[in-house]
């Protein structure tokens, strides 16, 4: 192709980066903000809803309400709906304070 047709040629998006891009192979985490609500929980775990599904083993960073924060494995999941087990209990603290953050939840009597 001569330098005249390769300037009138068709540019793709990919040509017209601002840097160049070099392979490579590895793999990469991503953090997702995701609004999850709880449908139940108890301090080895909660039952909760997403609007995107989170298939069985996927790792998740919840901030729970009372700024509790706690890793969880997804367990099980049907369709938008999905259960999944804390990597560390919570105590009966932060579970009071999760209950106290539902205003139809009946008064959770812990220890």
């Amino acid at each position: 192709m001569t330098a005249a047709a390769q300037r009138s040629a068709p540019v793709s998006s990919a040509d017209q980066r601002r840097a160049p891009r070099h392979p490579v192979d590895c793999r990469a985490t991503a953090k997702l903000a995701l609004s999850i609500s709880i449908l139940d929980a108890s301090v080895l775990g909660l039952r909760g809803r997403a609007s995107l599904p989170l298939p069985p083993g996927t790792l998740l960073n919840l901030t729970l309400p009372g700024h509790a924060a706690r890793h969880a494995r997804v367990t099980w999941a049907d369709g938008d709906t999905f259960g999944c087990e804390f990597l560390k209990p919570l105590t009966a603290d932060e579970l009071r304070r999760l209950t106290d953050a539902t205003t139809h939840a009946p008064q959770l009597m812990v220890g």
